[in-house]
């Protein structure tokens, strides 16, 4: 099992025969049970086209009692890329804090 993740370039290598996971530089913490409604319709979506802000819309015209599954995985994208930034910009500033004294 371990040669075929090797071949396909999936994981490296370990010198023991193991292999070792990639791993995201970040945790991602958020599921979509942690996003309110007005989260998960943040973003435009994918699915249907419909704008940020507005419901989803079934093929059919009407709308769609929950969000597209699209919709609600780009919403946790964007907004784990907003809390990435935001600690990255926390860092940053306490960084040039600890700099000027």
């Amino acid at each position: 099992m371990a040669d075929e993740f090797a071949k396909r370039g999936d994981t490296d290598s370990v010198t023991n025969g193991t292999v070792s996971r990639p791993k995201l530089s970040h945790n991602i913490h958020m599921r979509m049970v942690d996003l309110t409604p007005s989260e998960l319709c943040s973003v435009r979506c994918p699915t249907c086209g419909v704008a940020a802000g507005k419901r989803c819309r079934l093929h059919s015209g009407s709308t769609c009692v929950e969000p597209h599954l699209d919709r609600k995985l780009c919403a946790i994208e964007a907004l784990e890329q907003k809390r990435i930034l935001e600690v990255n910009l926390r860092e940053a500033s306490k960084h040039r804090g600890a700099k000027l004294h």
